[in-house]
């Protein structure tokens, strides 16, 4: 039932609207005031639907206090009863948006009439403001599955206009500026353990809600794409911000989120970083690259943080097809000839329920992932590529049989990923061996991991983790190792003092330097050179260590 205050200065005009039988028109009167400045204070007071007001009043006439209750009450209906015909009054009042105008006198069923009609104005704003009101509710609710949909478009190139993608980022309360997408998988021997789906989905948002919070400490925003089976987020940092400082920025987040991951969830997770990019259409890209680094933990190993510049990937733009072909590339590309077999047998089982189709397009998209996959393979020279393409040719040419074509091709890409294996694997053990012998000919001097990465070109967590998965032994170790057996060397020739001998393997600090030895030995350096010198020497030399021991 819609509320009515009338306004009137006439006192029998309000007791004779006192009779009116609002109830009949859906309505109860509440209240009435006898000018305009009274019926704005108890419009504030009663909150009244439907104001019927004399237009022509001392004070503040009608059409100001329709005018002032539009402006502080929009929802507020209001009807206007004179006696003066000018159309400038009825012109100022359709101004203001008063609901309706009637002339006095006027009787029970026109009022009425107009009752109903701004009544059913009333109802009708309120249920649009009600629709409006839920469904901003259910955009709420929905905002982080919206969110996750929006991030997993953008990442399989779903989008093909930048402005489009701009208006889903707003819509999905996503700030712009520049981006880059980081991808998330647990230890493969830990999705082994879950002896259901439901404690597979209650790990995943545990590590999401990780990933969420961390992430958020350190970039702008932070939104995972929601799908377990391929775990990704997208990370908008501030416009035009360095691209190396995102990406490290990025790799710091990640190192918290491993040891965090680890201290609760006692697991090990790997990340693999893309290039920063400003533009959305780029996160296809971006996504390519963030799941090659990962693929790359194959060869580093697990726990690992590996970012794209790190790895030397040769493009593929040019074979490009969308669907699985990016999929199996980077299969050859890390050299994954398990994973390869195992998408050919899905695929497998799931072709012998296909028994109608174009043959030759069959065919042309075998032979398309094919020619894409040995191009991805970075082990052979340009002149075999093109001789394995064409051999694998003329033997696709001949199948016969769908069945025959799968097994062709499965064992053409699985025979490239064996041999991209080997390849990168013999490329990273040649690269481990060049920077243990750079540091075996320049342990004297202050050498870093910096130093290294001047010189190889790689970045110092890349090298620490190359190094460690090679020898078992991190770069300080190794360094340590190297400089110790030469001081040992130096000391049992006898020709160098301790001091000496400390600058020649590299320690400036003369007393860091016996320290180091002593621990490692368990003895001084000069107490190691009297027990190795010659027996003629011995006597003589122990006298020195007498008068100049440290």
């Amino acid at each position: 039932m819609n509320r009515v205050l009338i306004v009137d200065d006439e006192s029998i005009i309000r007791e004779g609207l006192k009779t009116f039988p609002w109830g009949k028109y859906g309505c109860e009167l509440v209240g009435e005031a006898a000018d305009g400045e009274e019926g704005l204070l108890l419009t504030g007071t009663l909150q009244p639907d439907i104001v019927v007001s004399d237009i022509k009043m001392p004070g503040m006439d009608g059409i100001e206090l329709a005018y002032e209750i539009q402006r502080a009450y929009p929802d507020v209906g209001v009807i206007l009863l004179t006696g003066y015909e000018e159309f400038a009054y009825a012109q100022a009042a359709v101004q203001v948006g008063i609901r309706d105008y009637l002339l006095k006198p006027t009787d029970t069923d026109t009022l009425g009439a107009s009752l109903v009609r701004v009544g059913a104005l009333i109802e009708a704003r309120r249920a649009k403001r009600s629709c409006y009101e839920r469904m901003e509710r259910q955009l709420t609710e929905a905002r982080p599955f919206l969110q996750a949909r929006l991030v997993d478009d953008l990442i399989n190139g779903k989008y093909l206009s930048e402005n489009d993608a701009k208006s889903a980022l707003e819509l999905c309360n996503i700030r712009t500026g520049s981006y880059l997408v980081v991808a998330v998988d647990a230890d493969s021997s830990v999705k082994l353990e879950f002896s259901s789906f439901k404690e597979s989905q209650l790990f995943c948002l545990a590590v999401e809600n990780i990933c969420r919070e961390i992430f958020l400490q350190n970039v702008r925003e932070a939104v995972g794409n929601g799908n377990p089976k391929g775990m990704a987020y997208l990370l908008v940092f501030a416009p035009n911000a360095p691209a190396a400082g995102s990406v490290s920025a990025a790799a710091k987040a990640c190192e918290q989120i491993q040891h965090v991951v680890h201290r609760r969830l006692n697991v090990p997770i790997s990340f693999g970083i893309s290039r920063a990019t400003d533009q959305l259409l780029q996160l296809y890209e971006a996504g390519e690259q963030a799941r090659t680094a990962l693929d790359h933990r194959f060869f580093i190993g697990e726990n690992t943080i590996i970012c794209f510049d790190d790895l030397k990937v040769q493009s593929q733009t040019e074979w490009f097809l969308p669907g699985q072909q990016g999929y199996v590339c980077r299969l050859v590309q890390t050299g994954n000839e398990e994973g390869v077999c195992t998408f050919f047998n899905d695929l497998g089982i799931q072709m012998k329920f296909r028994t109608n189709g174009d043959t030759n397009k069959i065919k042309s998209s075998f032979i398309c992932l094919t020619l894409a996959a040995l191009r991805a393979a970075n082990s052979a020279h340009e002149e075999d590529i093109a001789e394995r393409e064409l051999s694998f040719l003329q033997k696709a040419m001949d199948c016969s049989t769908q069945d025959r074509l799968l097994r062709l091709v499965c064992q053409t890409i699985c025979q490239a990923a064996r041999e991209n294996r080997e390849e990168n694997s013999s490329r990273c053990d040649d690269t481990g061996k060049q920077m243990e012998q750079y540091i075996t000919n320049h342990y004297a001097e202050d050498l870093s991991l910096d130093i290294l990465s001047e010189q190889f070109h790689l970045s110092s967590a890349y090298i620490s983790r190359l190094l460690k998965n090679r020898t078992g032994r991190g770069f300080l170790e190794i360094l340590v190792d190297i400089r110790m057996e030469r001081a040992k060397w130096f000391l049992s020739a006898g020709t160098y003092q301790v001091q000496q001998v400390a600058e020649m393997v590299g320690y400036r600090d003369f007393s860091y330097f016996i320290q180091v030895f002593k621990k490692r030995y368990g003895i001084t350096p000069n107490d190691y050179k009297a027990m190795t010198l010659p027996q003629g020497d011995r006597g003589q030399r122990i006298a020195d260590v007498g008068t100049a021991n440290i």
